[in-house]
Formats: C-alpha cells, structure tokens, sequence
C-alpha cells in the first residue's frame, strides 16, 4: 500500500496535464488561420522585413483579417506560383490582382481595395517617344515573370517582353542595358530603385499607361470566407482605414 498515493498523485497529475494540454489546443483552435499568398517581394506593397511580412497590401489585408476574427499564414512565392495556388486551390486568398474577364469568371474576386498606376520607366540618359503602347514595337521591354499590365500591352505579339523575376531584378536588369524600358506599377519601380541605390539612374517615360484597380483573388471553393472578406473590405474602405494604410505608406 505504500505505492498506492505516489501513484494515485501521479495519475492526478497526469490528468492535470491532460486538461491543460486540452485547454491548450482548444485555445489555440478557437483561432480560425487562413493561408494567404502574395508575391514574396513586390515592395512597398508586399515584402519581407526582418523576418516579418510588411507592406501597404500587407497591412491591408491583415486589417481586414482581425476585423473578422482570423489570423493569417502568409505564403510568400514568385508570381506564377502565386496564380497557381489560387487555381489549384490551395490557399485561401492571394493579393493583389488586376482584373480581367477571365480572373473574374475564374475566381471570386473582392474589391477593389485600391487603384495602381502603370508607368514606362527608362534609364535617366535614355529619351524615348512613347505616345501609345504601339510605339513600344522594337523595344526590349522588362516584365515579371506572370505579371498582366494592360489589355493592349499584354495582348501585342509584336512587343519584346523579358521577363525578370521581380522589380529589383528589372531594375538591376535596365540599368545594365539588358532591356530598354520597363513596365510596372509607379510605386513599385521607385521604391526598388531608391532601396537599390538607383533612384537617380532612372527616370519614369511620359506616357502613362494607365491606373488600374487591384483585387484579393479566393478560389471559388472558397465563397463563403470570401463574402466575409468581403464584407469587412467594405466596412474598413468606408471608415478611412485602408485609405489611411494607403497614405502611411504612399504620401507624397
């Protein structure tokens, strides 16, 4: 009988442990998680800085997660994965995509939550005379690999596209005579520039080629979380948040 209170004080232990490591995970399930996906570098709209995922999309996004109770589980990836997490279903959401007839039929699409402008960017010795996307025929034009800009753009056969992997790379790229011009988002261009040195070495061409809204994708086997999505953009959009993320980080 000597044995009998270690072991039965042993067992209440266990049990406690037992309760506390089952109060424990359902604490931690009580947190709904959804994975998102973004562009692993695309500053200053969505990056990576000490070790934590930053930026003006970024913040937007995760203002909108709290709103409704969920926490995210970024999957930072090139472009082209990006798209085909989102096709194939294997995350929840991913940001920030152009529109277009078949991203719209494809996936449901929530926004949109802000307008990018799409700019031509040059070395600053280069001039060129760009008064339509036409006149980019015979130039050697910088994109990200997967990345739409414009209807004209995107669909002109006859125009150089070479694709880098992302802003940073194109800059890197036209600066060392790689391609002639590139497109891409104003801000984007700029903020890689100036991070990489280069601000001065560059300067915008003067045809714009246009402002285009920007969309958080779901997959369409996720309808219901984006209607909650959804709903909570809308409310944050109305109160001047995401306006004042927007002009955190964008203020001229």
């Amino acid at each position: 009988m000597k044995h009998l209170f270690p072991i039965r004080r042993i067992g209440r232990l266990a049990a406690a442990a037992a309760l506390l490591l089952g109060m424990a995970s359902a604490g931690a399930s009580a947190t709904e998680l959804w994975t998102v996906a973004s562009d692993q570098n695309f500053p200053p709209y969505n990056f990576t800085l000490k070790g934590k995922r930053t930026g003006v999309d970024t913040q937007i996004i995760e203002a909108v997660l709290k709103r409704i109770g969920v926490s995210p589980i970024h999957r930072p990836m090139s472009w082209s994965e990006v798209v085909e997490a989102v096709d194939t279903n294997q995350v929840d959401l991913a940001f920030q995509f152009i529109a277009s007839p078949e991203r719209m039929e494809r996936y449901r699409m929530v926004g949109p939550f802000r307008t990018g402008e799409t700019v031509l960017l040059t070395t600053s010795n280069r001039n060129f005379d760009i008064k339509d996307i036409a006149d980019l025929r015979g130039y050697r034009v910088g994109t990200i690999r997967g990345f739409t800009y414009a209807p004209s753009f995107d669909n002109d056969a006859e125009i150089a596209k070479l694709a880098g992997a992302n802003a940073t790379t194109n800059i890197r790229r036209l600066i060392n005579g790689r391609v002639d011009i590139l497109i891409g988002d104003r801000q984007s261009l700029l903020y890689s520039a100036d991070e990489d040195g280069k601000l001065e070495r560059v300067k915008i061409v003067g045809m714009k080629v246009g402002d285009f809204p920007r969309y958080v994708a779901f997959p369409k086997q996720r309808a219901a979380k984006a209607e909650r999505f959804e709903k909570a953009m809308n409310e944050l959009i109305a109160d001047g948040t995401v306006d004042r993320i927007i002009r955190s980080w964008l203020s001229e």
